[in-house]
């Protein structure tokens, strides 16, 4: 196998690996990231929602197919932190289950508990591994096309000397007086061979 077949396909498995570890480490990024996103959003709803039931909104009002709020007895319950979780629940336009990330808390507002049940759309991981998927294989092509065309001009440029030395080496005649002419190069393991050549 060639110098450059040797180099092309290092570099190429050696970005695959590279490519392979920063997907999975993109994937995962992404993922928290729409969790993050979307828990804040919920608890923004949720800030809205209370700021709209002390103006005097009904709870039946503000409820719909994301938004349930309960009505509770004093008596019973208290205040509770956020609660954030993954649910499955039937998407209203698509008609299918859909993945929705999910608030759940308790608070008092004007006096009086309610159990707040907040849902949004949660893009599902499938369609973030997809879309990573697919914008590191259009990388990784563009790279694998990249490196092939630079590794055919540094080739080309930097070992002509050494195809040059080749060629003398290999129409070299004894009988021949003027010897051999080796060209000049800048490359260290070039002049060493080059050298080497003249010494013998």
């Amino acid at each position: 196998m060639k110098l450059f077949a040797k180099s092309t396909l290092f570099y190429l498995l050696t970005s695959f690996i590279v490519f392979t570890i920063g997907g999975i480490v993109t994937y995962n990024e992404v993922k928290k990231e729409v969790d993050r996103e979307t828990d804040y959003y919920l608890n923004e709803t949720f800030q809205r929602l209370v700021g709209e039931m002390q103006s005097g909104k009904s709870i039946s009002v503000l409820s719909n197919d994301k938004v349930r709020i309960d009505r509770l007895d004093n008596s019973m319950v208290k205040d509770t932190f956020r609660v954030y979780s993954d649910t499955i629940s039937k998407h209203p336009l698509l008609n299918r289950p859909e993945a929705y990330r999910r608030l759940t808390r308790i608070s008092k507002v004007n006096g009086q508990y309610y159990k707040f049940d907040l849902m949004d759309v949660l893009i599902e991981s499938d369609d973030v591994y997809q879309g990573v998927t697919r914008a590191f294989i259009r990388l990784f092509i563009f790279l694998g096309l990249f490196v092939i065309a630079a590794n055919t001009i540094f080739f080309r440029w930097i070992l002509s000397p050494f195809y040059v030395s080749l060629q003398e080496i290999m129409f070299f005649n004894v009988k021949n007086k003027d010897g051999v002419t080796l060209p000049h190069t800048n490359t260290r393991e070039f002049k060493l061979l080059n050298a080497f050549i003249l010494k013998m």
